[in-house]
């Protein structure tokens, strides 16, 4: 039987909450451009929720008021109603799409009870309205200010700064890797020291590994736990275990020199990019060996197409290329671009499979954006984006917009020019955070999805 409650918003804006254990449709909720929305609360109120915290799941209705894919979640931020604001909060998913959240605190616990409201509602005129929220932040390794900040969707707040861990100071982090499986980030510090921290608020320390070397890359298995970590400087790459205890094992089947690297395919299995061994390698998680790639490559970075397990390679000289690799190791293609001196890193819209990458061609910097085909689809050039050295890239799996690092230039104050932008897969919306000393030398980021 659902329950039907009667909220008053601000200045006799009126919503039907409808909240029980299945979520369905009111037959006379007005239906609009934006269609109706089911909000699934996510537990019993407990405290008052910081900026940033998701409190609830976004999912469009059928016709049948029955609920359908997963769109997203929302978290807490602009748009709060005034007076009672603990208690709701009113947002604007899309045009025409606004709806009202209640809200009470937060919630901590898990439940299946959720809130269905219409998407018309009277806008009160001192409500601001968020406009295509995202709950998801962008992760970087803020190398030369020795901490990591979380960046909020938007990219235009940085909503934490992280700089110790159990009572250690980061030092120098260089690499990091978000499991939204898990709700944790996997963060290089001290070059040699590998800290695992919770990605939502307190950022708790789950714990921390000496690695030795220098740890350059991670990649997560989300359905285990487990780690893979590059480790260039003592050329060897090794899986750690969940709980960060301890190494599982060391990889021996293929020898690593100055591996800068790592990424995992839908089976589980590990690509590397064994820049000094100038070769591709692919093991499982027991060390047996699936692929060497030697042509003609000096890889930097690996990333993996999870649609068929294919993986994208950035080759630096003296064989500046971009190329993909099937997934049994045979060459797909080499993309097309001319004059290409190198290519640094490279990542994946797992929606479509389009790679995005960043580069250089004498004498400016590149981002590339390129269909799974090889087809180059858009060239943006350093100065179209207000870049100076874009570096790494990261690629928002819920929208396809595009985070990037720049480590700016080689003038007398370097510093001053290191950013990161965000931009729509279209290269529209670009939004610029972190300059003016703000961020220094950002090496790596990565995405944290809302679940």
């Amino acid at each position: 039987m659902l329950a039907k409650r009667m909220v008053a918003v601000l200045l006799a804006a009126v919503v039907l909450l409808i909240i029980g254990n299945a979520c369905k449709r009111d037959s006379d909720s007005p239906v609009g451009p934006g269609g109706v929305y089911a909000v699934s609360v996510t537990g019993t109120p407990t405290r008052q929720p910081g900026t940033g915290d998701v409190i609830g799941r976004v999912y469009p209705l059928s016709a049948s008021g029955t609920v359908s894919a997963k769109q997203g979640a929302l978290t807490v931020g602009q748009g709060v109603l005034a007076g009672n604001s603990e208690y709701y909060r009113l947002y604007n998913l899309e045009p025409g799409a606004v709806f009202v959240e209640v809200v009470a605190g937060g919630y901590d616990n898990a439940s299946t009870s959720c809130v269905v409201v219409a998407d018309r509602v009277s806008q009160a005129p001192d409500v601001t309205l968020l406009e295509s929220p995202n709950l998801n932040h962008a992760w970087v390794a803020d190398y030369g200010n020795n901490r990591v900040v979380r960046i909020n969707g938007a990219g235009d707040t940085i909503n934490a700064y992280i700089d110790y861990y159990g009572g250690m100071s980061f030092n120098a982090p260089n690499a990091l890797y978000v499991d939204n499986a898990n709700d944790v980030v996997w963060v290089s510090s001290s070059v040699s020291t590998i800290v695992k921290l919770s990605s939502n608020t307190p950022y708790t320390v789950q714990g921390s590994l000496i690695a030795q070397g220098s740890v350059v890359s991670f990649a997560v298995d989300e359905t285990t736990g487990q780690a893979w970590v590059c480790n260039g400087a003592d050329d060897e790459w090794f899986l750690v275990k969940s709980d960060i205890s301890a190494r599982e094992r060391t990889m021996a089947a293929y020898a690593a020199s100055n591996a800068l690297a790592v990424a995992l395919d839908s089976q589980g299995d590990c690509w590397l990019a064994n820049y000094g061994g100038a070769k591709v390698h692919k093991v499982d998680a027991e060390d047996n060996p699936l692929v060497e790639y030697a042509f003609l490559v000096k890889p930097r970075d690996v990333a993996v197409d999870l649609n068929d397990d294919s993986c994208w390679v950035a080759s630096d000289q003296p064989f500046p290329r971009l190329f993909k690799l099937t997934s049994v190791g045979a060459l797909a293609f080499d993309v097309s671009l001319v004059g290409l001196t190198s290519v640094y890193r490279v990542d994946v819209d797992q929606r479509d499979g389009t790679c995005w990458a960043t580069g250089f061609i004498t004498p400016d910097h590149y981002v590339w954006k390129i269909r799974s085909d090889g087809t180059v689809l858009r060239i943006f050039t350093e100065s179209s984006l207000g870049l100076n050295y874009p570096w790494d890239i990261a690629v928002d799996q819920s929208d396809g917009s595009v985070w990037i690092t720049d480590l700016g230039t080689d003038n007398a104050n370097p510093d001053v020019e290191d950013k990161v932008i965000k931009m729509n897969s279209d290269g529209s919306g670009l939004v610029t955070i972190g300059a003016g000393g703000i961020l220094k030398q950002p090496y790596a980021i990565d995405i944290q999805q809302a679940q």
